[in-house]
């Protein structure tokens, strides 16, 4: 008697792999999260150039209308 099945998913619970391969993994991935940072960074130090600029454009506006 044969019987087959068809798997549609899997969930490993534990993987034990070599210390090297765990290390490797565990850098690549805080090098990836520090990169999102600045990335996250620069976005904010832009925002906050480009709203310094505006707030110049109507500090400007405030003193022509004034004058």
């Amino acid at each position: 008697m044969q019987a087959h099945a068809n798997c549609t998913g899997l969930m490993l619970l534990k993987i034990d792999l070599p210390d090297v391969y765990e290390e490797s993994i565990i850098d690549t991935q805080v090098v990836v999260q520090k990169t999102a940072t600045q990335h996250k960074i620069m976005n904010s130090t832009l925002i906050r150039q480009q709203i310094e600029v505006q707030k110049s454009v109507a500090q400007k506006q405030v003193t022509v209308i004034n004058a």
